[in-house]
């Protein structure tokens, strides 16, 4: 008997295979667990326009995946947490900050596609790879130096707004009648 697998079957297949079984396999065990569908003519077509889209939408989710490899190409990302003299740093730098910040930069990454074992907790330069899926794998560096202080910068008042000079009251003793 000729038949449709729904979902992957231990030993048997993966789904959308067409497969040939035992008439008393698919009956009493395939059938009523919803693993398989007799293969009719009518299935098969729908199976294979089924596999149409999936294949195209396959194909362009790996064009946006090898674009988003481009850009990260090569991409440095650079941060500047508060640390102590010795390098350590007063936190850590974790994926999720990672994210955050390339998100900032226009880039879609999600938390289980970049790979580091430990958080980040000292001054330095760091490669993470992030795993995009299809096989397709990228390198940025990641480079921490120690937060530098703003300098404060003191504006010159603009010539129309000069400040009041307060001028004392005098109180006389001479009421007025």
């Amino acid at each position: 008997m000729r038949v449709i697998l729904l979902k992957e079957v231990k030993k048997l297949g993966k789904t959308g295979d067409v497969k040939e079984v035992a008439n008393g396999y698919a009956r009493n065990f395939l059938i009523p667990r919803g693993l398989v569908v007799f293969a009719t003519e009518k299935k098969l077509l729908e199976l294979k326009r089924r596999l149409e889209i999936e294949t195209k939408k396959v194909q362009a989710e790996l064009k946006k995946l090898k674009e988003l490899a481009k850009k990260l190409a090569g991409f440095k990302l650079k941060i500047s947490p508060k640390a102590r003299k010795s390098g350590k740093l007063f936190g850590s730098i974790t994926p999720l900050r990672i994210i955050k910040l390339l998100q900032k930069e226009g880039l879609e990454i999600k938390k289980d596609q970049i790979a580091f074992k430990e958080p980040i907790k000292e001054i330095g330069e760091y490669d993470i790879t992030i795993d995009l899926g299809h096989d397709i794998k990228e390198k940025i560096k990641v480079i921490i130096s120690r937060e530098t202080k703003k300098a404060q910068i003191k504006r010159p008042q603009p010539a129309g707004r000069q400040s009041k000079v307060k001028k004392p009251r005098i109180k006389s003793s001479l009421k007025s009648k």
